[in-house]
C-alpha cells in the first residue's frame, strides 16, 4: 500500500496534518474529493478526517480495479 501522503493543513478537531485528498470545512465536515477518469472530480462529505481518508482509500482500490461506478450522474436523474 503506498504511504499516505499528508496536506500542509491541520485538522483543528486533532491538531495532526490532514490527508490528502481531504479537506475541514467546519465543525464536523470534511471533505474528501476524487479526480477520476476524464479529469472529473467526486466528493463526498464526512464527520471525521479518518473517515473521509478511508473513503477516499476505498474509491481509490475502485478505480484500480475498475470496479468504480459513478452513481451522482444517477442521483440526479433521479432527483429531478
Amino acid at each position: 500500500m503506498k504511504d499516505r501522503i499528508t496536506s500542509a493543513k491541520i485538522d483543528p478537531a486533532t491538531g495532526r496534518p490532514l490527508p490528502a485528498g481531504v479537506e475541514y470545512r467546519g465543525k464536523g465536515q470534511y471533505r474528501a474529493r476524487k479526480r477520476i477518469a476524464g479529469g472529473e472530480r467526486i466528493h463526498q462529505t464526512f464527520s471525521s478526517a479518518k473517515l473521509a481518508r478511508r473513503w477516499l482509500d476505498t474509491t481509490s482500490a475502485k478505480l484500480e480495479l475498475g470496479q468504480f461506478e459513478d452513481t451522482g450522474a444517477v442521483a440526479l436523474t433521479l432527483a429531478f
